[in-house]
């Protein structure tokens, strides 16, 4: 019995022996006209070749194979198939050749191609835009940076340095967009480092206040001491979770009311 879900059959020694209609169809040839012809004498001369590649695969170590193949129909029209072949064998189980099977699977092929081709334009979109990004924010990093090293009133190194630790912050997460390929497997490399446990804080507390801020809220960090000098975490990672809970909880806090949110660190 053969596959319902194949189209066209073929049956071949080293050349063809017998086929179906859809076969017909695909080489514009009968049945009687195909028996005897070879791959050469139906398709192209780069189509014919890859048959007879697989073909010889076939003979040769006595195994099924499937694969992908344009073909070309009479009037032109191009087509894929999934193709499978098979060794076949008369009663006594002496092999007679091999039976060829095909699916059109055209319109499967080209919707994964544009899939492809959509996946490669993204990774360029998001590419190009954050080194176009990264530029002024360098510019930030840098002025900040220096302008850390002036004299300042207390106010203005503490809302100095959040520009800082924000734009260094937005610099890494830039480096892992850059990066598509870790980002379409979603495994983002940790990168665990000593950070300065005080001043990390110290910077989530200076720019969580200044978004509570705008909402007319206060925001207070109150760690539980003592605190240790340095742990080891990747700063920029821990940062990114803690500034989104916190955005979230001065999101959906009313003016005027008192939120509180007791964590462990």
């Amino acid at each position: 019995m053969l596959p319902r879900t194949w189209s066209s059959i073929a049956m071949k020694i080293r050349s063809f022996q017998a086929c179906n209609r859809a076969m017909e169809l695909l080489t514009g040839k009968s049945e009687k006209q195909l028996i005897h012809l070879k791959p050469q004498d139906v398709y192209s001369e780069e189509a014919a070749e890859k048959v007879l590649e697989t073909d010889e695969k076939v003979f040769r170590h006595n195994v099924s194979l499937t694969y992908e193949q344009w073909l070309d129909y009479p009037d032109g029209r191009k087509a894929c198939f999934e193709i499978r072949k098979v060794p076949y064998y008369d009663r006594v189980g002496k092999r007679r050749g091999l039976m060829g099977f095909g699916r059109d699977i055209t319109e499967r092929k080209r919707y994964q191609d544009a899939l492809e081709r959509a996946s490669r334009d993204k990774t360029t979109f998001i590419s190009t835009i954050s080194h176009e990004l990264r530029t002024p924010l360098n510019g930030i990093v840098g002025l900040s940076r220096i302008l850390l090293d002036t004299e300042l009133t207390s106010e203005q190194e503490k809302y100095l340095k959040t520009i800082h630790v924000s734009a260094v912050t937005l610099g890494n997460i830039f480096n892992d967009i850059i990066d598509m390929d870790k980002m379409e497997r979603r495994k983002v490399q940790l990168d665990n480092q000593p950070v300065d446990f005080t001043s990390f804080l110290a910077d989530l507390e200076n720019l969580s206040g200044l978004q509570a801020q705008q909402k007319g809220l206060r925001f207070v960090l109150e760690p539980s001491l003592p605190l240790p000098h340095k742990v080891i975490t990747d700063g920029t990672r821990l940062r990114q979770i803690l500034w989104n809970l916190i955005s979230n909880a001065v999101k959906f806090t009313p003016p005027g009311r008192r939120g509180e949110c007791p964590r462990a660190l």
